[in-house]
């Protein structure tokens, strides 16, 4: 028998036939990877027939497929359908009364169509190539045998192997196989024979070990390997056309076209297979993107879809991180930013996809706000994606440094350590922050010197409490040029008191942070005379 190859093969050889198909009986496309109004359509007469037939509203396969292909003519649909209307009345008038006349009935389908209609095998096929030229492959002259089948009301079954489609008539009882490439050996049953040599073939291949042969019978082995080839219905083997035509070109790297084509296949057929080329076609379309055109957000879109795939999210992640190096912080297009980040989130389902893709975004956020010198923004943005979680460690000094940026030009120093005790209250992480805990000790060191510098007593050692606080609980670093005043200060107010032994207790404190401070050792020299 032979058996032509008419699907494009290249992407089937890095799968063996085992792996193929007890892939697909155990694991199958269930999300919706792509929706109706995301389609591109060739004409208004493709488009309005494919929404009818997608959302079983119309069962006109013939019409469709014959759609299929760019350019064609569409005038022509109407002369084909006559063409094969006609054929199906030649068998409509003749009687099939037993099992043997059912048997020979096929023959003569068989038969006549193929005398008919085609005329030369082509490899790259579309179906209304049957009706113009006569040219025909396995899926085109497969579609027409089923139209005609379905129409006779003989039960049949369309069998999709890895890189051919056939025909089963009868399929619960004679078993006839219409191998429809093959005008010569094309008409057969099962028989013993074939079923050996189909057995023997995949010992040869090495799909199976010689040794399941000793342990299984003949019909046993052929029902598990070669049963386990898909069966499609005459719906999706029109998904099917699609996907064969995106391969046609893809062939001549024509991958826009290819895609649109292989996104109305999966539309209507989902297969593992073109949800691999799909991927891969889209990631190809990305590798060197800014996402400034349309299109390329709609592929990351539809690209993030295809979990059962085990994409790799960090892809769509590393995206958006590559729009805010491009037009946020190089650019700074925050309206392309925001817009992009806001589509993306919106198209997402994904919980933990979106988590990410929003610290992302308030990440480069931050950075760009940190950018243009506004460090009370940037530091808000930080919070929010400190937050929301993920690799806080970079985000946490950025946090801290916004932070610390913002509350340095405030005049009003009280306002500072207001903001910086409302950051702390907010995320108490930041006690264990050494940069922003030093900073904390400075603001409060100044408000202490200032407050004992202006007699106010009680405000100063309020202060002075929580500077003493931080030094004994956190390990920071000390501005011991800042707290040396700061002590001088408070010891120069208790002296102005009268109070000399406080005085001399606060410049021995204040020598303790601060050694060897000049006036520190200089005051309290003075008190020692």
């Amino acid at each position: 028998m032979i058996m032509r190859t008419c699907l494009f093969t290249i992407f089937f050889f890095v799968f063996s036939f085992s792996f193929f198909s007890q892939e697909l009986k155990k694991f199958t496309l269930g999300d919706t990877l792509i929706y109706f109004n995301e389609l591109t359509f060739n004409s208004n007469q493709e488009k309005n027939t494919f929404e009818k037939v997608i959302n079983n509203k119309s069962d006109d396969y013939f019409t469709l497929i014959y759609l299929v292909k760019k350019g064609v003519n569409a005038e022509g649909v109407k002369s084909a359908k006559l063409k094969l209307e006609n054929q199906i009345t030649t068998f409509k008038n003749k009687k099939v009364t037993n099992v043997k006349a059912e048997k020979k009935f096929i023959k003569k389908i068989y038969k006549d169509v193929h005398e008919e209609f085609f005329k030369k095998y082509q490899s790259n096929n579309h179906f209304d190539d049957v009706f113009t030229k006569g040219y025909y492959n396995c899926l085109s002259s497969t579609f027409l045998y089923s139209l005609i089948l379905e129409e006779l009301k003989i039960p049949y079954q369309i069998n999709i192997l890895p890189n051919h489609v056939n025909l089963t008539a009868y399929p619960h009882s004679h078993n006839i196989l219409l191998e429809t490439t093959d005008p010569v050996k094309g008409y057969f049953t099962f028989d013993r024979k074939f079923k050996e040599q189909y057995v023997n073939s995949l010992v040869t291949y090495k799909f199976i070990e010689k040794s399941e042969l000793s342990l299984k019978s003949i019909d046993e082995v052929f029902d598990t390997y070669y049963n386990t080839n898909e069966i499609v219905n005459i719906k999706e083997l029109v998904g099917a056309q699609y996907y064969n035509d995106g391969l046609y070109l893809m062939q001549k790297e024509n991958y826009i076209e290819a895609i649109e084509q292989l996104e109305k296949s999966i539309a209507i057929y989902l297969s593992l297979n073109t949800g691999r080329i799909l991927v891969s076609l889209y990631s190809n379309e990305l590798k060197d993107s800014d996402y400034s055109k349309l299109e390329h957000f709609n592929y990351l879109i539809r690209f993030s879809r295809y979990k059962e795939l085990k994409i790799d999210e960090n892809n769509v992640v590393y995206a958006l991180g590559k729009v805010a190096s491009h037009q946020l912080l190089n650019k700074k297009d925050t309206s392309f930013f925001k817009s992009f980040y806001v589509k993306l989130d919106s198209n997402i389902s994904d919980v933990e996809l979106k988590k990410k893709l929003n610290f992302v975004f308030l990440g480069a956020m931050g950075e760009y706000y940190i950018k243009m010198v506004e460090y009370g923004i940037a530091s808000e943005y930080f919070l929010d994606a400190i937050k929301v979680g993920g690799d806080t460690l970079n985000l946490l000094e950025s946090y801290v440094r916004s932070t610390i940026l913002y509350v340095d030009d405030f005049n009003n120093k009280e306002k500072a350590l207001e903001h910086l005790n409302s950051a702390e209250n907010n995320y108490e992480d930041l006690k264990k922050n050494r940069l922003f805990m030093s900073y904390k000790a400075e603001v409060i060191s100044l408000l202490m010197m200032r407050n004992f510098e202006r007699n106010k007593g009680k405000l100063g050692e309020n202060y002075r409490a929580q500077l003493e606080a931080i030094y004994s609980d956190f390990d920071i670093k000390i501005n011991e040029t800042n707290v040396g005043i700061a002590y001088a200060q408070a010891g120069s107010y208790y002296f102005r008191k009268g109070n000399r032994t406080k005085a001399r207790q606060l410049f021995k404190k204040g020598l303790e942070y601060s050694p060897g401070n000049y006036e520190l050792e200089s005051r309290l020299q003075m008190l020692n005379y």
